[in-house]
């Protein structure tokens, strides 16, 4: 028998996530065994030894995240030490209490107007991306991503969304997705483009970048999508980047986005591969799966069936 334990992030999705948990609680708890351990949070929790109480007290062998991209993504990187260890298999689920929910995109299965994993009968070993990087305090770090990662424009507009910005915090208890499109076009405003080197198989060149994209996952917020088929178990990432664009350019890569397009041209670039190395020359925002991070001299790589996920998939 396997245990479960949901983590519920209420504070995710604009301070919604505490009224749709309310009306989907009691459906996603049938769906459970009757000893799911259900723990709530307002956003700040120590994951890692919540994680460690968890699974070495409780015999916790399935966590189910539910919020939104970023609160997944933080469970992830917190339980990964004990999923590269292999000597017990951990699987991850979610509900979907976020703005954007990326990670279930499409989406296969609802509770209300919820997307959900929460079926324990089905699960595939699905790969995670990997992401290395130099802080502003110099020292090393990886985080684990399950969606993408960005540079530049993307980037930068998923930091002014996590800010406490009175306009974007009125339309995120609203229009969530009005929100998102306000963020990005205020981001392309006052976006400034910066040197980088790129490097991937025996491809290296130097560029003004203006939007960097690693996707294990094709959707990167709200009805913007690259449009790429790529499978969770594939062991493939996307590189998709941008350079020397003006604001015009960036809006018309924003609208080919809004309609699942991004095709190639003499500023815009994209290539399957399974690693891909970003030099920068002081430190700038990075995006992992909606969280947000700082540093230079980044590499990514994938890491096949890395994690069990459970899936909508039949």
């Amino acid at each position: 028998m396997r245990r479960v334990a949901i983590i519920v992030n209420l504070a995710a999705g604009g301070g919604k996530a505490d009224r749709k948990w309310l009306k989907i609680e009691a459906e996603v708890l049938q769906k459970l065994p009757d000893d799911t351990i259900v723990i709530k949070h307002d956003g700040i929790l120590d994951l890692e030894t919540l994680v460690q109480d968890l699974t070495s007290k409780e015999g916790i062998d399935v966590f189910i995240s539910a919020g939104g991209d970023g609160s997944l993504h933080l469970l992830v990187n917190a339980l990964f030490p004990l999923i590269a260890n292999k000597s017990v298999k951990y699987y991850i689920g979610a509900v979907g209490l976020g703005s954007s929910n990326d990670f279930h995109k499409p989406h296969r299965e609802l509770i209300g107007t919820i997307p959900v994993r929460i079926d324990l009968s089905k699960w595939i070993q699905a790969d995670l991306g990997r992401m290395t990087y130099t802080s502003e305090e110099g020292s090393r770090r990886i985080r684990y991503f399950l969606i993408n990662s960005s540079l530049g424009v993307t980037a930068q507009a998923n930091a002014l969304f996590n800010r406490e910005d009175v306009v974007l915090t009125f339309l995120k208890k609203r229009w969530p997705l009005f929100a998102i499109n306000y963020a990005a076009l205020k981001t392309i405003v006052h976006h400034r483009n910066y040197p980088a080197e790129i490097s991937y198989g025996e491809h290296s060149e130097r560029i003004r970048l203006s939007n960097l994209a690693i996707l294990k996952n094709p959707h990167v917020s709200g009805s913007l999508s690259y449009g790429y088929v790529l499978a969770p178990d594939d062991g493939k990432l996307v590189l998709a980047y941008c350079h020397d664009m003006n604001k015009w350019e960036l809006f018309q890569t924003l609208r080919d986005l809004s309609h699942g397009e991004f095709q190639s041209n003499s500023k815009r670039r994209s290539i399957f591969t399974t690693s891909v190395k970003v030099d920068v020359d002081q430190p700038v925002i990075i995006e992992a799966d909606g969280e947000i991070y700082r540093g230079i001299q980044l590499q990514y790589s994938v890491l096949p069936g890395a994690i069990n996920l459970l899936t909508t998939d039949t």
